[in-house]
């Protein structure tokens, strides 16, 4: 679990998260944040952090993990969207490869396309993109933007980040720290 993010932008999470306090309220779907259960809050946010946490397990129990009863096909087509299904088929036992402890067996950019993947599985109703595309070459980066399109449908997406082509994506847009 993340426990505390630095930084403006990551003031702006630690509110939002929960892991702040602040005066004022908001709502998540018409409900007080204060309002929900710690679990079911919890089960708002799908979170794609710069450094993805994978577990001891196999790539299917990694993607799963949020939405354990998502069908084969939601898990590839989950996949597929964020450029993550072309490498798994290379593997030899595919969606069952066993990573090893912090996935030292994945690159950078495998893991955080294996992140994004499990976020847009999960289809909760807030998702959070925190630099979560930074160890990803440019050709990976825009399959993941052209899904946020999909993705972000009936859901409030949030992305922090520094590269341009993330930002120019979006349809709002914050300046946080900026003088």
């Amino acid at each position: 679990d993340v426990t505390s993010f630095t930084g403006v932008d990551g003031a702006l999470l630690n509110v939002l998260l929960g892991f702040a306090e602040h005066e004022g309220e908001y709502l998540i779907n018409g409900k007080r944040a204060t309002e929900y259960r710690r679990e079911e809050f919890r089960k708002l946010f799908s979170y794609v952090s710069q450094k993805p946490e994978l577990f001891h397990g196999s790539i299917r129990d990694n993607l799963l993990y949020g939405n354990p009863g998502a069908s084969e096909e939601e898990m590839r087509e989950a996949a597929r969207a964020a450029g993550a299904e072309e490498f798994i088929e290379q593997l030899e036992d595919k969606y069952d490869t066993m990573l090893e402890e912090g996935a030292g067996n994945l690159s950078g950019g495998e893991k955080q396309r294996i992140s994004v993947a499990r976020a847009f599985l999960k289809k909760a109703p807030v998702l959070i993109i925190d630099e979560g595309t930074s160890a990803l070459d440019q050709e990976n980066e825009n399959v993941i933007i052209e899904s946020l399109e999909k993705w972000r449908a009936n859901r409030l997406v949030l992305v922090v980040a520094h590269r341009q082509k993330m930002i120019q994506a979006a349809e709002r847009r914050i300046e946080i720290g900026r003088a």
